[in-house]
């Protein structure tokens, strides 16, 4: 089966045979992000070629920011796929979705962000609790400043 899926990314995915910790509330990525990623989502909707082909794709487009983790935006198809409301996956980390350990997401996010690697096989979990993992296909986009994954 043949999915494009955009986990922070825009990526280009097959679909693979699929085999949290509490954070002090001053620490939570969530919290700190939120105001970020408010601004980010009006940058976007302010560039209408970039919102127009993104919620037009018909792959599964995330868009997140690599250094926190934090999904800024989701597609339609993302929403139908995930399960989740876009209000939903735009309050949460990519971590939440990837079932890698958290070190290993920062570390691939890492390195997607530096462009040293962008091809990656990730299980996400979906609203339902099925895991689904992917071959996903990576790059980056400058957004309001910001490098995003794409």
């Amino acid at each position: 089966m043949q999915l494009s899926v955009k986990i922070g990314i825009l990526g280009l995915m097959k679909e693979r045979p699929s085999k949290n910790s509490s954070v002090k509330e001053g620490r939570d990525p969530k919290r700190r992000t939120s105001a970020r990623v408010s601004a980010l989502q009006k940058h976007i909707a302010l560039n209408p070629v970039f919102f127009a082909l993104f919620e037009q794709h018909q792959a599964i487009l995330l868009l997140i920011e690599p250094q926190t983790g934090a999904i800024v935006d989701a597609n339609p198809d993302a929403v139908r796929f995930y399960g989740y409301s876009r209000a939903q996956l735009c309050s949460m980390l990519i971590s939440d979705i990837n079932q890698l350990p958290k070190s290993r997401v920062t570390e691939e996010a890492s390195a997607a962000a530096l462009g040293v690697k962008n091809r990656f096989i990730f299980p996400h979990r979906l609203a339902s609790g099925v895991i689904k993992t992917f071959e996903v296909l990576s790059s980056t986009i400058d957004i309001g400043g910001v490098t995003m994954l794409f």
